[in-house]
């Protein structure tokens, strides 16, 4: 790759560029690539979640998380939402990910008329991990 087509690829896509996804099913398409660090206003990830809360974590368990922090502001979420936000194909996967993260406390959930809000748990204390100066 020419130096000029690197420098390309890392400019971001401004908003009006971009085309959104077509959702089919449980996965989506699009005729345009995304860039998915080039937009700042983005879910910003504390320190903490990034090193104590993900090695916490099993993979499903961690796209759920995940999945929560990015649509936390959404009224209901449903396993079908998580489902295809997360890549998860079953079904049982994905609601018994879901609980997990409810049970070990990662998540709190309340009930929005016959569905369900999820938001992360600001009351959730864990291990600090060792700090990898420590380790030498």
């Amino acid at each position: 790759m020419k130096r000029r087509e690197c420098l390309a690829a890392l400019q971001p896509v401004r908003r009006g560029e971009q085309e959104s996804a077509t959702r089919h099913g449980d996965r989506s398409t699009t005729s345009q690539q995304v860039k998915p660090f080039a937009d700042p206003a983005a879910v910003v990830f504390p320190d903490a979640v990034l090193d104590a809360l993900m090695p916490a974590c099993d993979p499903y368990e961690w796209k759920i998380v995940c999945a929560v922090l990015r649509h936390q502001h959404e009224k209901k979420l449903s396993v079908g939402d998580f489902m295809r936000w997360t890549g998860m194909e079953h079904r049982k996967t994905c609601f018994d990910a879901l609980t997990r993260c409810l049970g070990k406390g990662y998540l709190v959930r309340s009930p929005v008329g016959n569905s369900f809000t999820y938001r992360p748990n600001a009351a959730l204390e864990l291990p600090a991990p060792r700090s990898d100066r420590n380790r030498r």
